[in-house]
């Protein structure tokens, strides 16, 4: 839900920056009558957004990760698929999951619970989906949900287009804040005065409380 919130606010940026110019613009005729709507138009219009919507279409079609894939991973509990043997769970783990197994009500969760015992990690989606299911109730005890979490994490593999594309994004994001940051002086801050460093933090403040407010309206329908 919330990468569905966050596609379509970026989305929406286009709308509001060329509302802006436009508006901006028809002040500027009234004064001066030189300037080009278009040029303006075209000059404002914030490229990165069709980079976004590209890139959207193509993870859209799969391209960047295989089928079934959950938060940019996959599912794949074999060597071939990435499952390394020494995630297997330790006759101490299967012996702590045997001994809280009466506190699980549901069938299918004592179903998922024993064959993950069985089989030393877990054999399909469904009974990942189900384990998940049991961490998030907090039935069984702390080192339990500790087990059934590592356990979960074995079968799930970050896909190595996507594990490229996030490394690459995050040397892109630290030199564009480090460039913005060598552009911020003392100097300018002086000369635009304080009322945009006022405006910036009330505006982030309240959109941090904001998304605050939503996840935690939403957070119960999503876990």
């Amino acid at each position: 839900m919330a990468e569905i919130f966050n596609i379509t606010r970026v989305l929406v940026l286009p709308i509001i920056v060329l509302w802006l110019a436009l508006w901006y613009v028809r002040r500027e005729e009234e004064v001066t009558h030189t300037v080009n709507v278009g040029t303006v138009i075209f000059e404002k219009f914030p490229v990165f957004v069709l980079g976004f919507i590209l890139m959207f279409a193509l993870s859209t079609t799969g391209i960047f990760a295989p089928a079934n894939h959950y938060k940019g991973k996959y599912f794949g509990n074999t060597a071939e698929s990435g499952f390394k043997e020494e995630k297997l769970l330790k006759a101490d783990q299967i012996a702590v999951l045997q001994g809280e197994a009466g506190k699980i009500q549901r069938e299918d969760r004592k179903e998922a619970l024993q064959r993950l015992i069985e089989n030393r990690k877990i054999m399909s989606i469904a009974d990942d989906d189900t384990i998940r299911g049991l961490i998030n109730a907090k039935v069984l005890s702390k080192d339990a949900n500790g087990i059934l979490k590592g356990a979960h994490k074995a079968v799930r593999h970050t896909a190595k287009k996507i594990k490229a594309f996030r490394n690459w994004i995050t040397w892109l994001f630290a030199f564009g804040l480090v460039g913005l940051g060598m552009q911020i002086t003392v100097g300018s801050m002086r000369q635009a005065g304080g009322q945009p460093a006022v405006i910036g933090g009330i505006v982030g403040f309240l959109k941090a409380t904001a998304s605050l407010v939503v996840v935690m309206l939403l957070i119960s329908e999503t876990v």
